[in-house]
């Protein structure tokens, strides 16, 4: 809607874009451990972002897996705490 939009963008739209411009160059100044700089994690993270649809039907199994081999590590006074079994007579 036009009232959400700064008067600014309403008056130059491009004003939007150069601030969008800053923004990019400015991350480039961030260092962040292991990327080198915010700008070099944030493109690395968008081209990871874009594999993660053809790993969707793992999640189920994945989950149901992970959980099948930590489960009997948990405590059994914390799944007694938690609610989950009952506490032993």
């Amino acid at each position: 809607t036009r009232q959400s939009i700064p008067h600014s963008a309403r008056e130059n739209p491009a004003s939007v874009t150069m601030a969008t411009v800053n923004a990019i160059r400015f991350l480039t100044h961030v260092p962040v451990p292991l990327f080198g700089n915010a700008g070099l994690a944030a493109s690395l993270t968008m081209q990871k972002a874009k594999a993660l649809p053809r790993f969707a039907p793992w999640i189920l199994p994945g989950t149901v897996g992970g959980l099948w081999f930590v489960w009997p590590a948990v405590d059994e006074e914390w799944k007694v705490e938690v609610g989950i079994s009952k506490a032993p007579q």
